[in-house]
């Protein structure tokens, strides 16, 4: 989902930074870019790469899209990149990473967010879309202002992704956590992906 996202605003037109400590990534992300393969379509977008933050210059946006047990290792070293006028993005699933996050910033400066859209990685720094979705996000502080959120999904609108503001974004956070206890373990036990689940006949006969 990062390599989605950094590839498509790239292409946009948004100066772009990748942090991954994977070698093999850097490599290929240093020599061409980022490839998008988006249907039939393939963009490609000019981004910089870098294996740690403390290599990063402060940015205007700031998005994590690591895994949950490494969101504590991104809050250790996140204050290098962080300006007054930063914002950082959560998009990740499950619960508890913005308040890792929180704890390690102004949480003011935190939006967080929930995405249906899906990706999958080809080879290093090559990615396909599979899924288009809605996009939600908000402000992490219950009650707080949408102006950071609203210019996050200003962002994902000029990189052609679907985005929309909600107060309630913990609301839609929650779903999609109780639709992934739901069926990823599904799909774990009969080892099909989302889209067979729904269309094999074997789990509309076991469900029904």
């Amino acid at each position: 989902m990062g390599g989605l996202l950094a590839g498509r605003l790239a292409d946009a037109g948004h100066s772009v930074t990748v942090v991954d400590p994977a070698p093999a990534l850097l490599e290929a992300v240093r020599a061409r870019g980022i490839l998008v393969q988006d249907g039939d379509m393939r963009i490609a977008g000019r981004v910089a790469a870098v294996a740690t933050l403390g290599e990063a210059d402060p940015a205007g946006v700031v998005f994590v899209f690591v895994k949950g047990p490494h969101t504590a290792n991104v809050a250790a070293s996140i204050g290098s990149v962080l300006g007054p006028d930063t914002t950082v993005v959560t998009l990740q699933n499950g619960w508890g990473n913005a308040d890792v996050l929180a704890r390690a910033m102004p949480a003011e400066q935190l939006v967080v967010g929930v995405t249906c859209e899906g990706a999958t990685i080809l080879e290093p720094g090559v990615v396909r879309r599979t899924g288009i979705a809605t996009t939600e996000v908000g402000p992490y502080m219950a009650g707080g202002s949408t102006d950071r959120a609203a210019a996050i999904a200003g962002l994902h609108l000029s990189a052609g992704f679907a985005c929309e503001v909600r107060e309630d974004v913990v609301t839609s956070i929650w779903r999609k956590l109780i639709h992934n206890a739901a069926v990823l373990p599904i799909s774990a036990i009969t080892r099909l992906r989302g889209a067979q689940l729904v269309t094999s006949p074997w789990t509309w006969s076991w469900t029904s």
